[in-house]
């Protein structure tokens, strides 16, 4: 973000980092500059210690998704994430074992997300919670079909 010029003089650095407004004044727009430059890597910082969002809203694993396919009407699930600014889909058609598809799945979303056993065990509940409604989306596209 640029520095400002003050409307009473001397110029403003400025960032928001976490909800929280940091504002310094210098006379010199150089200072001014570097101070910018400080702000602007203290917030590359904190949002790479920031964790993603693993779950949605609704309470399921983002990026996983149930769907019937277009042509054949068949179930398939599906993940997809962006690794390295470029959308990469993993696709699979179901074939009747929810627990197998799920297994696969799951494993994949936990090695694109870097979460080990241990934040497997610590997002226990949200992760139950994810799979009671992926199991009543599959039976619920079952039973369209």
């Amino acid at each position: 973000m640029p520095v400002n010029k003050h409307p009473l003089g001397g110029f403003r650095a400025y960032k928001q980092i976490n909800g929280t407004v940091h504002q310094r004044y210098s006379f010199d727009e150089k200072v001014a500059l570097i101070i910018q430059a400080d702000l602007d890597e203290k917030s590359k910082v904190y949002k790479s210690l920031q964790s993603a969002n693993l779950f949605s809203q609704c309470g399921r694993l983002v990026g996983l998704r149930i769907r019937t396919y277009k042509k054949t009407g068949k179930l398939t699930f599906q993940l997809q994430v962006t690794v390295n600014g470029k959308q990469k889909k993993t696709e699979y058609l179901y074939k009747g074992s929810f627990e197998s598809t799920w297994n696969i799945f799951f494993k994949l979303w936990r090695e694109h997300f870097g979460l080990s056993v241990i934040d497997g065990i610590h997002y226990k509940e949200q992760i139950i919670k994810a799979k009671r409604l992926y199991m009543q989306d599959t039976f619920n596209l079952e039973m369209t079909n």
